[in-house]
């Protein structure tokens, strides 16, 4: 190490350590003057001393001054905890609102959410083979901790005058994807950013990606910024926890609109469940799009045929911390399932049954939860006819809806059909709006049975 760096760390030595050091070189002089069997002891109780003396000093140093910065360590096996010591910018030095600008945006990717008041910016698209998307936060230093879990490699590094730390992300120690996350500090504006990769395609970005990103990555003060006002900014949007109804298969049930105060207005009843094979008959567009790939091509070969058996990937997942997910390959049949439910309006005419927060689909229940994981056997709604925007009701009037789903054979025991209303409604008092989500949970093995 050089000088000039030694002097930049530990600054001038202060009059108490060098009282010390002569201190401990005088009382060894009059020691000298004993007879001694070697000078090994004499050069040991030397460097004792001054290791002392040079430690008392830098104690006395860091107090001083404060220690401050990210500073980052492990936690656990794979944890690693994160934060900001000893903040060095005070409150009222910080700019209120910062402006994130990035100018490394990799190649593919545009901007779809900008949220300045919450810091939340999110970015995603096509990038080289595959699809994966970068997230980005902006948070107060003197706030910031954070602990990051299925970390299995750590680098430091300093870009544009920041300190920043980077973590490889492996969550399956079984699989070869893996995503980033990189934390910088910008002591200037009293702000951490992080910028965290996701994988969505078994894509996964590079180290070189991530730091792309944070090269490019500056803050500006935003003075400017005028926080959006909102008509009901009074009231507080709040979810409740889903309420579960079991529902026997052929039940009509009566249902209210969502602000529960027009009475009964619709009946809806699931009318029969019949499996298929194919998908003949069937148009390609009302099968689900995603990721800008149709379902259909996922689930039915050329010839229109359901492609099973298959094999998946069922993954057990660790805590992040002390363990990582493991994953597994499981071969299994599939099943396709048409499900006719029939809507018959009641008091009214229904201008718009979706707004309504009507909605049909099929879920996995076990053990009184609901779940989605594809792990156990996958279930998933692909296919939907005669419900869409703006799809009305006459009064009277009774309407199919009819829509599809693939359940593998293992799933089929704790895979439900689901009839969920989204009730909302308003606390005067504490200035609320709840939303009473109401699942009417129906037995695929039950509706199966009795055909």
């Amino acid at each position: 190490m050089k000088k000039e760096d030694l002097k930049t760390i530990y600054g001038k030595s202060s009059q108490d350590f060098h009282s010390c050091v002569l201190e401990t070189l005088n009382s060894l002089d009059e020691k000298g003057k004993k007879p001694y069997k070697s000078t090994k002891n004499v050069r040991r109780i030397l460097a004792i001393a001054c290791a002392i003396a040079l430690a008392m000093a830098m104690a006395t140093v860091a107090v001083a001054t404060g220690v401050f910065g990210l500073f980052g360590r492990q936690v656990g096996n794979y944890g690693a905890n994160v934060k900001v010591e000893n903040e060095e910018t005070t409150t009222s030095a910080k700019p209120k609102y910062v402006k994130v600008i990035l100018d490394n945006v990799p190649r593919g990717y545009q901007l779809v959410h900008e949220q300045i008041d919450f810091y939340c910016y999110y970015f995603q698209g096509n990038y080289d083979s595959g699809v994966w998307s970068f997230s980005i936060d902006v948070e107060d230093a003197d706030e910031y901790e954070e602990t990051k879990g299925y970390v299995v490699e750590t680098t430091e590094e300093e870009y544009n005058g920041h300190k920043a730390i980077i973590y490889k992300i492996h969550p399956d120690e079984n699989s070869e994807d893996y995503c980033y996350s990189a934390v910088v500090y910008f002591e200037d504006f009293g702000r951490v950013v992080t910028v965290d990769t996701m994988i969505t395609e078994g894509s996964s970005p590079s180290y070189e990606d991530i730091t792309n990103i944070v090269k490019g990555l500056r803050l500006e003060d935003y003075p400017d910024y005028v926080e959006p006002k909102y008509e009901e900014d009074e009231y507080i949007d709040c979810d409740a926890e889903d309420i579960i109804v079991p529902t026997d298969f052929g039940e009509d049930l009566y249902l209210t609109s969502v602000t529960k105060d027009d009475g009964a207005n619709f009946i809806v009843k699931v009318k029969s469940v019949e499996e298929r094979t194919d998908a003949k008959g069937l148009l390609y567009n009302d099968f689900f799009h995603e990721v800008n790939a149709n379902l259909y091509d996922q689930y039915f070969d050329a010839d229109k045929n359901l492609i099973t058996p298959y094999t998946r990937t069922d993954v057990y997942h660790g805590d992040g911390i002390n363990t990582r997910d493991k994953s597994k390959k499981v071969k299994d049949d599939k099943h396709f399932y048409l499900v006719n439910v029939d809507i018959t309006c009641l008091n009214k005419d229904i201008g718009d049954l979706t707004g309504e927060m009507l909605s049909t689909s099929v879920v996995k229940y076990i053990d009184g939860k609901t779940t989605f994981s594809a792990t156990g056997g996958e279930v998933r709604e692909i296919y939907i006819k005669g419900l869409d925007q703006k799809t009305s009701l006459k009064k009277g009037k009774t309407k199919t809806v009819t829509y599809g789903i693939i359940v593998d054979d293992d799933a089929i025991d704790d895979t439900y059909l689901n009839i969920e209303v989204d009730y909302v409604t308003r606390d005067e008092v504490q200035k609320m709006i709840l939303h009473d989500p109401t699942m009417y949970l129906i037995s695929l093995r039950e509706a199966l049975n009795s055909d």
